[in-house]
């Protein structure tokens, strides 16, 4: 039983300390997590718990920051958002206008939105692993990966009108290299809404579990971080996604579910239909 459990949950969001805790006692989190929530502007979930090095005995402190994976994905396309909205550059115009020696060996017309959207380009080579990039070197903490994505919602960082764009996919296809279905645009990555069909959340999910999304219309951002790797991806990660959907469920407007009522191994599984079937949902 963890008893390295510690942080802040506003009472209205008292589920998600609860299924938090849960995860850890029923060992689904085996060595340690934080995972923080901001709605409309304010920090209302906060948690942290378990290990930053298990084998040395070393508890998870409120300073700890972990690797993020690939949810530093979304940092990046901020920071390339932060400089369209500043008219530094847009999206639909060529790299080359910025990086003469870019228009070489058919790159000619690859466009900013390609990179962004990995439709162009491959980062399989030796010389371009040495770069800083956002998509594997991003270190940082639950509640400061979740600060930033409520200043952009919150129109802090680009304008609302910009921001608006980010809220629905530009791509549902499947992956040429992972060959399994994203759904994407602007950089960022979407998974279905928990409450509402038809529906997205937009942000990025990284490896081993790692995730942050947001719900434009709700103002709500939820950040998760974990050491503990997990095999499965997005909200395909049961920590994760209990954690998520506890958030929803306490927002009066939405119904709520009784995962607490049963063991973690009953919860609802995400969106089978849309993972299973997306070949056909695309259409």
């Amino acid at each position: 039983m963890a008893t390295n459990i510690f942080g802040y949950c506003d009472p209205k969001f008292a589920k998600v300390e609860n299924v938090f805790r849960k995860l850890f006692n029923d060992g689904w989190e085996f060595e340690g997590a934080s995972f923080s929530a901001y709605h409309k502007g304010k920090l209302v979930v906060d948690l942290k718990g378990g290990y930053s090095d298990s084998s040395s005995n070393a508890k998870w402190k409120d300073n700890t920051r972990t690797i993020v994976f690939s949810s530093s994905k979304a940092v990046g396309a901020l920071c390339i958002a932060v400089a369209v909205d500043r008219g530094y550059c847009k999206y639909e115009e060529k790299v080359s206008k910025y990086w003469s020696n870019f228009a070489k060996n058919g790159k000619e017309n690859t466009t900013i939105l390609h990179i962004v959207n990995h439709q162009k380009i491959s980062f399989n080579n030796p010389e371009v692993h040495f770069l800083e990039q956002a998509g594997a070197l991003g270190i940082t903490k639950a509640r400061d990966l979740a600060k930033l994505f409520s200043l952009m919602i919150r129109g802090d960082l680009i304008s609302k009108d910009l921001a608006k764009r980010f809220y629905e996919p530009l791509l549902k296809e499947k992956d040429v290299v992972l060959n399994a279905l994203h759904v994407k645009g602007h950089g960022f990555m979407y998974e279905p809404h928990p409450k509402k069909p038809g529906k997205w959340l937009v942000g990025h999910p990284g490896y081993g579990g790692n995730n942050v999304m947001v719900d434009p219309e709700e103002e709500i951002v939820v950040a998760y971080v974990t050491n503990g790797i997990k095999a499965a991806g997005g909200d395909m990660v049961l920590p994760y996604r209990l954690l998520r959907n506890a958030v929803f469920d306490s927002l009066e407007k939405f119904p709520k579910e009784n995962v607490l009522d049963g063991t973690l191994e009953d919860a609802a599984p995400p969106n089978k239909e849309f993972y299973i079937k997306n070949e056909e949902l695309i259409h």
